[in-house]
């Protein structure tokens, strides 16, 4: 095996088999490995025109190919890997049957609620009273989210139920939903964050008081690409001036 054949193989194979071990998500990667098997017959027996009657050139493109090949699959491995991340943590959360196994499967993050009613899960914080609304699976047309939510804390006899206000809604809680067509907000939350609504198609409108004071804190929109959503809010509210300086269509409460 030539110089030449070493590199490629450091450079092609030895990296990409690599970065797959390092996320520990091999399945994912899998088929990054499937050109390779022909590339490394080649190159194991170096560069032989003779053999497979391919110019010295026309394999180096060959090679090139089966490189973006390779990481093209990568990266398709890791949007996959980032994607399912959530989605795990989601499953866990809802298939849990009590406070301590939900806790247990987010330890790294906020204590989470998951409200059956809204079929939505709440992180709340100990010791100041309030949550938020992280993320959205109703099947609903309408949903009212609740002023309050109140989460069972302990076991047996010392089971005990503590009141948490909503005050605000997450970046991407109701992300891709596809069945809510209308969200009352109620006047405890003050904060809407960025993408909140992102591809929720059948969604026509939102209901806002005159409690929410901050929107879309990054500037990448509530709603992108959602031209038919309306906001329902008062005229002297921070939401008509949202929706007006986004061009978001607008109805004032009370009309029909």
């Amino acid at each position: 095996m030539n110089y030449i054949s070493k590199v490629l193989i450091k450079i092609f194979i030895i990296c990409p088999i690599a970065i797959m071990l390092s996320y520990k998500f091999v399945p994912a990667f899998m088929p990054a490995l499937v050109p390779w098997s022909f590339v490394l017959a080649l190159l194991s027996d170096g560069i032989d025109d003779e053999k497979y009657g391919v110019k010295f050139k026309i394999r180096i493109v060959i090679y090139l190919l089966m490189a973006i090949i390779t990481y093209a699959n990568l990266y398709a491995g890791w949007q996959f890997y980032y994607k399912i991340t959530k989605d795990i943590e989601r499953d866990a959360i809802m298939e849990a049957d009590d406070t301590s196994a939900v806790e247990e499967a987010n330890k790294s993050r906020q204590p989470v609620y998951y409200d059956n009613e809204s079929d939505c899960i709440y992180r709340y914080k100990e010791g100041d009273g309030s949550c938020f609304l992280d993320e959205c699976y109703s099947q609903s047309t309408v949903l009212n989210i609740p002023s309050y939510v109140n989460v069972c804390e302990g076991k047996g006899e010392n089971e005990t139920y503590t009141e948490y206000k909503v005050t605000y809604i997450e970046q991407s809680a109701f992300y891709k939903n596809g069945y809510i067509e209308k969200v009352i907000i109620p006047d405890t939350v003050y904060r809407i964050e960025s993408e909140a609504f992102n591809e929720c198609h059948n969604l026509k409108e939102v209901v806002i008081g005159d409690s929410v004071e901050s929107f879309d804190n990054r500037g990448e929109g509530l709603f992108v690409d959602m031209p038919d959503v309306t906001i329902v809010c008062n005229k002297d509210s921070a939401a008509y001036k949202y929706a007006v300086d986004n061009n978001i269509k607008v109805k004032l409460m009370g009309e029909e």
